[in-house]
């Protein structure tokens, strides 16, 4: 269990690492070249979206945590809910984001000894961040982020044989990022998003990564959807005491956004 959890963690690492490197590289050609002036009024954007999330990791006391992995297919069976939403203001080249995720779960799992578990997980991610335009061209624009993430993870472990044990934490992350979009044709869009956070101040780490394409269904309202990852390692305390939450939270997404 320990390498297959240091490999996931190494995986998550490299590609926090390789996608940010990337964008960044990116940022600095087309940061190069002449953009035209941004607009000077207000644009706002609501987007909703049903998230099918799937999870993988450890959750838990430290001396006896438990493995999760769920799929999406597994997920339609014990998932009780998961969505999330997304809120943004921009005026020139500044603007504004609010992001707030919520998953509810019940899932079963086997203990060390291989005896059931029953798992309730709920969790709950709230995002405000602040954003720079770097670049906007006729067909595309990229922006720099940064801000702090809210999370809060309640837990309720029913082990067999012994009495239910429940869990609530919550941190707060720094995370900096960089988001941008690209226009396909007069009816698609396809936009990113990346970010990468925690340092100690709150997780050890956590990152954030967005693939999407619209399709404008009116002047004002699009059909969105595509993947979304979410990772976070997180430890509260130390011997007994120590609380381990380690996990993936990714899978597909579809909603609808108004521009206005």
């Amino acid at each position: 269990m320990g390498s297959e959890k240091t490999m996931r963690k190494k995986r998550s690492a490299w590609m926090v690492v390789v996608t940010v490197s990337v964008l960044l590289a990116f940022a600095g050609v087309i940061r190069a070249q002449d953009a035209p002036p941004a607009s000077s009024t207000w644009h706002y954007e609501l987007d909703l979206f049903a998230w099918g999330s799937g999870l993988s990791g450890d959750v838990g006391p430290a001396s006896k945590e438990y493995q999760l992995h769920a799929s999406f297919a597994d997920l339609t069976e014990v998932l009780d809910f998961a969505a999330m939403g997304h809120f943004e203001v921009r005026k020139e080249k500044w603007g504004f984001m609010a992001d707030a995720f919520y998953v509810n779960l019940g899932h079963s799992v086997d203990n060390r000894l291989g005896l059931p578990v029953k798992l309730n997980l709920e969790e709950t991610i709230l995002g405000l961040a602040g954003s720079y335009r770097l670049y906007q061209g006729p067909r595309a624009l990229f922006d720099l982020t940064f801000g702090a993430r809210y999370n809060e993870v309640k837990t309720g472990i029913t082990p067999t044989l012994m009495p239910p044990m429940d869990h609530s934490i919550s941190w707060t992350d720094p995370v900096i990022g960089v988001k941008g979009g690209v226009k396909m044709s007069k009816a698609w869009t396809f936009g990113y998003r990346a970010d990468v956070g925690g340092f100690g101040a709150g997780s050890r780490l956590t990152w954030l990564g967005v693939l999407q394409f619209g399709a404008q269904l009116s002047q004002h309202t699009s059909l969105n959807f595509g993947y979304i990852s979410y990772g976070v390692d997180y430890e509260k305390g130390s011997g007994a005491r120590q609380f381990v939450y380690d996990m993936t939270t990714s899978g597909p997404f579809l909603g609808v956004s108004f521009k206005w």
